[in-house]
């Protein structure tokens, strides 16, 4: 079982892999240029000092991250990809529940498996979007702790 920390600014490299090699896998359907894109702004931007994300943490090994941006927001949640189905990303989700009383995230409408462990979670489908970026649309879930 995953242990849930704080992310601490010397995880910013393993954490960064993490989200690479997790979103690289859960999204076939988008070029892995674009993925390489967003991991380089997310190492430079968001990963910085005064970042707010969780890991899960498996024997001394960070197996899953979740990133927020504003607060509620899930910016980027990510499992790797020998770590799934293991419960991390299930445990990352409870500890940012416990934290906020509402929580958005935004996910590919093709990723299929993203979604349906969202619902499982809780979420529920609130408006559909569409990504510019990579001209694929996307859907805003929402989880409430009152619902």
């Amino acid at each position: 079982m995953s242990e849930i920390r704080s992310y601490l600014p010397q995880d910013r490299e393993k954490a960064a892999a993490v989200f690479l090699v997790g979103m690289l896998r859960s999204h076939p359907f988008l070029p892995e240029e674009l993925w390489l894109d967003r991991y380089r702004r997310l190492f430079r931007e968001q990963l910085g000092e005064g970042a707010h994300a969780l890991l899960a943490e498996a024997d001394g090994e960070i197996e899953g991250m979740l990133l927020f941006g504003a607060a509620g927001e899930i910016a980027a949640l990510a499992v790797g990809p020998s770590c799934r189905r293991k419960g991390h990303g299930g445990a990352l989700l409870a500890a940012a529940k416990g934290r906020f009383d509402l929580l958005r995230v935004q996910v590919y409408a093709e990723n299929e498996e993203g979604t349906a462990f969202l619902r499982r979670e809780g979420f529920r489908e609130e408006k559909e979007l569409f990504d510019l970026e990579s001209g694929h649309p996307m859907l805003e879930m929402v989880w409430r702790a009152d619902a």
